[in-house]
């Protein structure tokens, strides 16, 4: 039994440093794998070890606080906004 607790152990470490790794290299996608791979391994575990991205989702939090409201959607941009004055022609 302490096997397979020193193996759930180095699995819950590695996954944690794999996640951030992830989030360090803008792979969000993958962060978020390791991530619930944590916190699927520390219940499995029954530890009472808090949550090593908390501070990441306060961070969140705080963002949201202070996002700007309404959020307004942007015109329609034109081939004039980027810069051509006439139509662009197909080449032939």
């Amino acid at each position: 039994m302490d096997d397979i607790r020193d193996q759930l152990l180095s699995d819950l470490a590695k996954a944690e440093l794999k996640a951030w790794e992830s989030l360090a290299r803008y792979k969000f996608w993958m962060f978020g794998y390791h991530a619930a791979d944590v916190v699927r391994i520390n219940r499995r575990l029954r530890l009472k070890r808090p949550n090593p991205f908390r501070v990441i989702v306060m961070v969140a939090r705080e963002v949201l606080k202070a996002w700007p409201r309404p959020v307004s959607i942007p015109r329609e941009i034109t081939q004039k906004d980027l810069g051509f004055e006439t139509e662009l022609k197909e080449a032939a």
